[in-house]
């Protein structure tokens, strides 16, 4: 009786750790519907299986205390609107052709939606690029900027060499190159929302010219140069005679009383121009 006793005792406590240990381990409970969990351990670092709340999950690491962490994420899909401008290239120089009168300036505004699949928030877990919703987010709308600039850039690039001609027609071309500039996500859509472009025609036109408007500005200071020079030199032969005069009236005092008379004046004068 008294083993009979024993055995169920010991029964009773190896199915209650047993439950217990269950317990600690049973990760697929600590989920909610729609998001995703990643198990992070001090021992054996971070399990590439994602923990779902739709799908059975047990993890040995919860049986060690303070071993593990569950860190949970929102896999849905994230929308970001971004502003990029900037100029076309040297479009402030070439602005110079028309007198400043044109503007080779452009903007976009855009909407990127972006996600991360389960397995790529475990690789930026693992890589410690993430370690929390807040950091998945910031993480997704750095990738939405990148995206938008490198279509914006492509857009700019195919419209001024010719390689499309309305932002429609390189609609292909922007995608490809926003979704290169993914890094651990994917871009599910970018759109436009609206737009400012320069008139490419006169960008060319300007860009065409620019080499010949740099040689008449250069010919043009070089006249105003010149002509600078000469009132320069003038100037200085003024001012020397002057000093003449000065030093002539010193070592000549009656000259003065001459200078007086009016009648005599421009006799003077004429001798001070011949002055060299």
């Amino acid at each position: 009786m008294k083993k009979s006793t024993s055995f169920f005792l010991c029964l009773i406590i190896l199915l209650a750790a047993g439950g217990f240990a269950f317990y600690l381990g049973w990760s697929q409970f600590k989920v909610e519907p729609g998001n995703i969990g990643i198990v992070v351990s001090k021992i054996s670092g971070t399990n590439p299986e994602p923990v779902t709340h739709e799908r059975f999950s047990w993890n040995w690491e919860f049986l060690i205390p303070t071993n593990a962490t569950l860190l949970t994420f929102s896999p849905k899909s994230y929308v970001f609107e971004k502003v990029v401008g900037g100029v076309l290239p040297s479009g402030k120089e070439y602005e110079k052709v028309y007198g400043g009168a044109a503007d080779f300036s452009y903007s976009f505004v855009f909407s990127a939606t972006l996600k991360c699949t389960a397995e790529q928030i475990a690789e930026l877990v693992a890589a410690h690029e993430i370690s929390s919703q807040e950091d998945l987010e910031k993480f997704l709308e750095r990738n939405a900027s990148a995206a938008c600039a490198a279509a914006a850039n492509a857009a700019i690039y195919a419209l001024e060499n010719g390689s499309a001609d309305s932002l429609e027609s390189a609609k292909t071309i922007m995608e490809d190159a926003a979704g290169d500039a993914m890094k651990n996500c994917s871009l599910e859509s970018i759109e436009i929302i609206s737009n400012s472009l320069p008139d490419i025609a006169l960008y060319k036109n300007a860009k065409a010219s620019y080499a010949d408007f740099i040689r008449r500005l250069e010919e043009s200071i070089s006249e105003d140069a010149k002509r600078e020079a000469e009132e320069s030199a003038r100037f200085s032969s003024a001012i020397r005679k002057m000093e003449i005069l000065g030093d002539t009236l010193k070592k000549n005092p009656e000259l003065s009383d001459i200078m007086k008379n009016s009648d005599n004046v421009s006799k003077v004068l004429e001798a001070i121009n011949s002055m060299q």
